[in-house]
């Protein structure tokens, strides 16, 4: 339970990091979000994770022009590398009081495109060699975690189970094994992302469900900490755990964060089809690749800023499987181009097929292009990366 009330404290000192905001209040209710993630892991780095009845400080403080948004705990005997040492002068103030566990735990799972998608030949375990330049999308599902009587999944959407077969499931009970919790808890997913269209929505509510669980149970697991468990689960989900732009190999779980691409208009749309991502990479085949991603082409444009050699650079081997199989999908990206994208490409095994637009005039008249065929569509854009 969450009581509310103003009262006068008497001064008293902190410890704690700061990061910069905006001037908007959508995007400053994202970044306040992300960094007490980065606080949380920052505390258990430093030996200050506090147990049982904790008390942690937000303060919003405008400097020099520009808002700053401050997490904290009360002042320890030394202020540790990396934290800030603040004196709190004697005022009213908000003060949240928090009793009991963690009601319900509220985590976004982002969709993801991929910018270049390249397949380097086959492993020894089976899996493809790949190498891959990630990108998180607006597009998103809401998940809700709350604690309940054993585990149960939920779904909005009639054509997902939430039984043991779903990515979130499996997800919830990984990490209750590796971290010896019992998974007592409620997880509801608000689908939004296309169901199988190769936009890694099944991965992205799993990690989303790996971040969640580690908050309500109070492990402060680090991002790399819950990677590591993602790989055991799929290839994606490593990625999904922070998303932003990331360069993935191996099979797509060693991951290197790249510079943030600049923020991309984009229509996505996924033809009434599903495509099995196992028959994609079985039937690949490196003779039939008539064009391959620059890779490293894409990288050195997201560390130039340069808009248009990541665009020119962009690609996906899998259309020369998936295509071929899906003749809608060549008709859908020649429709986007005609209506003035900038490039047209499918998006991992597919069928999902993302547009970038330079204008909210392009993206309507790519709609209306698209209209007369049996899509499901959405407008969104690039996000950034999420900070545990």
């Amino acid at each position: 339970m969450m009581n509310f009330s103003i009262k006068e404290l008497n001064a008293f000192a902190v410890i704690g990091q700061e990061v910069e905001l905006t001037n908007y209040q959508k995007k400053n209710i994202q970044i306040s979000t992300q960094f007490w993630r980065k606080f949380n892991s920052s505390l258990k780095k430093a030996y200050l994770s506090q147990s049982g009845n904790w008390v942690k400080y937000a303060f919003m403080e405008r400097r020099n022009g520009k808002l700053y948004y401050f997490c904290s705990i009360p002042q320890r005997t030394i202020t540790p590398e990396g934290f800030l040492y603040k004196e709190i002068p004697s005022y009213k103030y908000l003060v949240m009081e928090h009793i009991g566990a963690m009601e319900k735990i509220y985590e976004t799972a982002y969709a993801k495109i991929n910018l270049g998608l390249d397949v380097l030949g086959k492993r020894s375990d089976g899996y493809h060699e790949v190498r891959m330049v990630m990108q998180s999308v607006g597009l998103s599902d809401a998940v809700e975690i709350e604690e309940g009587e054993g585990l149960v999944v939920e779904t909005d959407h009639s054509g997902l189970a939430g039984g043991p077969d779903n990515l979130a499931w499996k997800a919830a009970e990984l990490l209750a094994r590796c971290c010896g919790k019992i998974p007592n808890v409620h997880i509801r997913l608000n689908k939004k992302i296309f169901l199988a269209a190769g936009l890694a929505g099944g991965s992205s509510d799993a990690a989303a469900v790996m971040r969640g669980l580690s908050r309500l149970w109070q492990l402060d697991l680090t991002a790399p900490e819950l990677e590591k468990l993602a790989a055991e689960l799929g290839s994606d989900i490593p990625f999904c755990i922070t998303g932003g732009t990331a360069l993935a190999e191996g099979r797509g779980e060693i991951l290197t964060e790249l510079p943030e691409a600049p923020e991309l208009l984009l229509v996505l749309a996924k033809p009434k089809l599903e495509v099995a991502t196992g028959w994609v990479y079985g039937n690949f085949r490196q003779q039939k690749v008539n064009q391959r991603p620059d890779i490293d082409g894409i990288i050195k444009a997201l560390e130039q800023s340069a808009t248009g050699l990541l665009l020119e650079s962009c690609g996906n081997v899998l259309e020369s499987v998936t295509i071929p199989a899906h003749p809608v999908i060549a008709e859908i990206k020649q429709k986007m181009l005609a209506a003035g994208a900038t490039c047209a490409l499918m998006s991992g095994s597919g069928p999902t097929v993302f547009a970038v637009a330079e204008k909210k005039e392009i993206t309507e008249r790519i709609l209306t292009e698209l209209s007369e065929l049996d899509l499901e569509t959405a407008v969104t854009t690039t996000v950034q990366k999420e900070r545990i």
